[in-house]
């Protein structure tokens, strides 16, 4: 029997790192907030689905898959009768490894308001308030997003849907994309 002996041949690799233009990098995030915008506007626009159609609230197993779909990116919360509000649990936007405190407050009626408080654990004298109309959290990765949802149909500040994300950090929350 012919047994075959094969060498293997080890070459370096020299690789040069390139670090990107401000354009280049710019670019880079612009094509990286355009994929992100896709894939929250479809979560928003299943939201809307749900909330805006009785039929569809009512039929059980519509009902669960749709809600199973969302809840693979909106953020859980709990409602706080001591400070009557929704907390939301589990998220560290400083990526500290310590979770930050996240509250959202909305006022009644139509065309209410509502606030965002976010304490952060590295640093609980820098904190962010942000009012907006109602919205909700959302995490893909690392990365938190505000979801505001303007429902043009009982809105008094517009006739049309509208959905506005913000990417939350700890130094801003800017807004990325409009709908």
């Amino acid at each position: 029997m012919n047994k075959k002996l094969f060498l293997g041949v080890m070459a370096s690799v020299v690789v040069t790192v390139v670090q990107p233009t401000l354009a280049e990098k710019n670019q880079n995030d612009s094509t990286l907030n355009e994929t992100i915008c896709k894939e929250i506007f479809k979560y928003s626009d299943l939201n809307r689905k749900l909330s805006n159609n009785p039929k569809i609230y009512r039929n059980k197993k519509e009902r669960q898959r749709i809600e199973d779909i969302l809840h693979r990116v909106m953020l859980p919360f709990h409602w706080s009768e001591d400070i009557k509000a929704s907390v939301f649990e589990g998220v560290d936007i400083d990526e500290d490894g310590k979770d930050d405190k996240i509250i959202r407050s909305c006022g009644s009626g139509t065309g209410r308001l509502c606030s965002l408080f976010i304490t952060f654990s590295s640093d609980d004298s820098n904190n962010d308030d942000f009012e907006t109309m109602p919205f909700w959290l959302g995490k893909i990765g690392k990365n938190t997003y505000l979801v505001e949802e303007v429902d043009g149909a009982s809105s008094p500040y517009s006739d049309k849907d509208i959905t506005r994300v913000y990417h939350i950090t700890k130094d801003s929350i800017p807004s990325i994309c409009l709908k």
